[in-house]
């Protein structure tokens, strides 16, 4: 890692690591150019998990949460960021006139603001998610690799909870059940057992990752142990869920349909 001129400032060249899954998490860093990866590894492979860019904040979940680093942020290309230790970040909000202190304030402040608007969307009946209101429910391929195993037309899924996973061990059927469905995944690392559950959470439907690795995307947004929730909600319409990494190829699309009246 290269400094530059302001001690807050770094460089690093494209491939370099940043933080690794493990370290203590005493900084803070903001992408003034370039992109980095996050990473998390799993049977000794790196899976990614997002890509961030100029703008992005990083690292700050450790910080706040006075925890070990969840993940290894790697660089994409060569990268320029402001970097704050965990003392000069948290001192940082003291500024009145500090234009980064005021620059965090309003990303951490809306990164709230997304998770208020998601624990809302999750409560309010008008988003369409109240099991009461809930008809139909299609679990649909959304890869080659899903269809192959439950076909082009997909799985009704009439009773709830409703688990997805893998089997434990290699297998070569689909296991198809009224509450579970087991894919085959022999020597691939992206799904768990018991990876993610749909049920009703206090009258609303939600999709709940189990403590999978790497966790689930839902709508585009992941859910994980690791990350601030670990269920979200599913909305009328068109649904995507994905298991593991941003690269995994254990997509489906979840179609919830209104009860007829």
């Amino acid at each position: 890692m290269t400094q530059s001129k302001s001690k807050n400032e770094r460089q690093i060249e494209a491939g370099g690591v940043i933080y690794r899954e493990g370290d203590p998490g005493d900084a803070v860093f903001v992408i003034q150019e370039g992109e980095v990866e996050i990473l998390r590894e799993t049977d000794g492979k790196a899976v990614r998990l997002a890509v961030l860019s100029r703008g992005s904040i990083f690292g700050e979940m450790g910080v706040l949460r006075d925890k070990p680093r969840s993940t290894t942020v790697r660089a994409l290309q060569e990268t320029k960021m402001i970097v704050l230790s965990k003392p000069d970040f948290l001192n940082a909000f003291g500024g009145e006139k500090d234009s980064l202190a005021l620059r965090l304030l309003r990303m951490l402040c809306g990164r709230l603001m997304e998770a208020d608007e998601h624990l809302l969307e999750r409560q309010n009946p008008v988003t369409g998610t109240a099991i009461k209101k809930v008809g139909k429910i299609l679990l649909l391929p959304d890869s080659h690799m899903i269809e192959t195993q439950i076909g082009s037309r997909g799985i009704e899924i009439t009773d709830l909870p409703y688990v997805i996973g893998c089997h434990t061990i290699a297998d070569h059927r689909t296991n198809l059940a009224p509450a579970e469905l087991l894919i085959r995944s022999p020597g691939n690392f992206q799904v768990s057992g018991k990876h993610v559950i749909i049920e009703d959470h206090n009258g609303f439907l939600v999709a709940r990752d189990l403590g999978s690795h790497l966790g689930t995307l839902v709508n585009g947004v992941r859910v994980a142990y690791f990350e601030q929730e670990d269920e979200a909600s599913l909305n009328f319409g068109d649904n995507g869920v994905q298991l593991g990494s941003i690269d995994s190829p254990f997509r489906f699309r979840m179609i919830v349909e209104r009860a007829r009246r």
